[in-house]
C-alpha cells in the first residue's frame, strides 16, 4: 500500500514538473460601451484581426468571458495555456455580436512577461494584464452573407426559367 501511494505522489509530482503550462491573469478596466463578451488570445506575430468570423493566420482563442463583467469592467480571469511559446503576445478582444463588432486591446502581454504570467497552475500570479484601453470598434466583416443571397437569387432564377 504504502509503494502505491509513493508511486502515485512521484507520478504526480513529475506531471506537475514537466508541465509547460502557465496562468496568464487578465482582465479590463473601461470596456467600451456595448460589450457583450472579451476573449483572450495568443498572436504568433502583429495583432489579431478577424475576416469572416475566423481568426486571422497565427492568432489562437484561449478563453472566453460572458458573465464576468461588473459596470465598465471585466473582472480579473485566469486562464491556462499549456501551450509552450518562443515568440508573441497575448491580447484581449472584445465583441458586440449585436453590431457585428470587435475591440482590441491597445497594450498586449508578452509570452515570456513572468509580472503576469505564472509558471504553473500551482503559482500564484504576481500581477494581472489589465488593459484599459481599446481600439475602436471594428466591423466583423461577412461576406459570405451576401455569397449565399447571391446563390440563392440565382437558384431561384434557375428554377423558374425551367418552368417556363
Amino acid at each position: 500500500m504504502k509503494k502505491t501511494v509513493l508511486t502515485a505522489c512521484l507520478v504526480f509530482l513529475a506531471g506537475v514538473w514537466a508541465s509547460q503550462a502557465v496562468v496568464i491573469g487578465w482582465a479590463a478596466e473601461s470596456v467600451p460601451a456595448g460589450t457583450q463578451y472579451a476573449s483572450l488570445v495568443y498572436v504568433a506575430s502583429g495583432a489579431p484581426s478577424i475576416t469572416d468570423n475566423v481568426w486571422s493566420s497565427g492568432v489562437e482563442s484561449l478563453a472566453w468571458n460572458v458573465n464576468a463583467f461588473e459596470g465598465t469592467t471585466l473582472m480579473p480571469q485566469e486562464t491556462t495555456d499549456a501551450t509552450a511559446r518562443s515568440a508573441g503576445a497575448y491580447y484581449v478582444v472584445l465583441f458586440n455580436y449585436s453590431s457585428g463588432q470587435y475591440a482590441v486591446s491597445t497594450s498586449a502581454l508578452a509570452w515570456n512577461d513572468a509580472a503576469a504570467i505564472s509558471t504553473s497552475e500551482f503559482d500564484i500570479i504576481t500581477d494581472y494584464f489589465t488593459p484599459n484601453a481599446f481600439s475602436g470598434w471594428t466591423a466583423v466583416p461577412e461576406p459570405s452573407t451576401a455569397m449565399l443571397l447571391m446563390v440563392g437569387v440565382a437558384v431561384a432564377a434557375l428554377r423558374r426559367r425551367k418552368r417556363v
